[in-house]
């Protein structure tokens, strides 16, 4: 028997629901993600839009090019101001949900040691990269309700995502890793400002090595 459902996503086995998928241009979406791209989708609330990223998650998951983990970073919204509480409780809500969805504990099993040695402006970059590394398919992930987050917490994510992106990339292109040390120090000489991690990583790879991409990047 399905339900009428007010609260909360939609869950099409146990709900009456339109198809999620069919919501949006899903080839639009793909072409998206295929060119790493970041994307938004807005909509006012109680519309859709995390019964879509949900069911976005589970097609892409079981096409088995991408794994897609979404998580709702509106946990950290009680932090406010406090970035290291927010990074936190970020960082374990990713880890519980790729546990829950993916039945990937890499997250959940390394991050009591990078919350005791990463600063906290550095944290999710340090676990993007390194999950990146440890992963067999490219990362996609959906991240909701970012707007309730505050302050000093939503700059410190929005940084975080930025900032990692250009090294992410050369990553991706040549298979050289950028090490959290390095990537710590670029945070902290840059504060994440775009240009100056380009300038910053394009100097320390042309001094590494004779340029040889298959050694990381250390501090």
């Amino acid at each position: 028997m399905r339900f009428f459902n007010t609260a909360g996503p939609v869950d099409c086995q146990r709900h009456y629901c339109l198809p999620p998928l069919e919501r949006f241009d899903l080839y639009e979406i793909n072409m998206l993600i295929a060119q790493q791209k970041f994307f938004i989708i807005h909509a006012p609330r109680q519309t859709g839009k995390t019964s879509y990223l949900l069911a976005l998650m589970d097609y892409l998951n079981k096409e088995g090019q991408y794994k897609a983990l979404y998580f709702n970073v509106e946990i950290a919204q009680a932090a406010r101001e406090n970035v290291k509480s927010a990074m936190h409780a970020i960082l374990s809500e990713m880890a519980h949900r790729a546990r829950l969805f993916l039945k990937d504990t890499f997250l959940l099993d390394h991050m009591v040691e990078w919350k005791q040695n990463y600063d906290a402006n550095i944290l999710l970059n340090v676990a993007f990269s390194m999950w990146t590394e440890a992963s067999d398919k490219p990362l996609v992930l959906f991240i909701d309700e970012i707007d309730t987050l505050i302050g000093d917490s939503l700059i410190a994510v929005l940084r975080q995502l930025r900032a990692g992106y250009d090294l992410h990339k050369h990553t991706t292109e040549t298979g050289q890793i950028f090490e959290p040390d390095a990537i710590e120090l670029i945070w902290t000489l840059t504060n994440g400002q775009p240009w100056l991690i380009n300038a910053l990583a394009n100097e320390r790879k042309s001094h590494s090595a004779t340029g040889n991409s298959s050694r990381p990047v250390g501090r």
